[in-house]
């Protein structure tokens, strides 16, 4: 599998630590915050929970998938124009 780079792990890093921080604020201030900031802080969470899920899913999920076939892809053997052409026929 490939191996990932530096800038990567650090961005993912931030987001998912910029969420969990984001959330503790906003449950821990939610009775004394201005309406104002209420309505800031609820953007941002909003913001940060689709980019979460999109961190787990390159980290966890979809990303992984889709390199492991690249992978294979890539180590395979290319299609030579004979063989199709003998596939077709006994298709037939």
């Amino acid at each position: 599998m490939t191996t990932n780079k530096p800038g990567q792990i650090t961005l993912s890093i931030i987001v998912v630590a910029g969420f969990f921080m984001i959330l503790y604020y906003f449950l821990s201030m939610r009775g004394t915050l201005p309406l104002e900031h209420r309505e800031l802080v609820s953007g941002m969470i909003g913001a940060l929970t689709m980019k979460f899920g999109s961190t787990m899913d390159f980290w966890l999920g979809s990303n992984i998938g889709s390199e492991r076939t690249k992978e294979l892809l890539a180590k395979s053997q290319p299609i030579v124009e004979d063989d199709c052409i003998e596939l077709k026929n006994e298709v037939k």
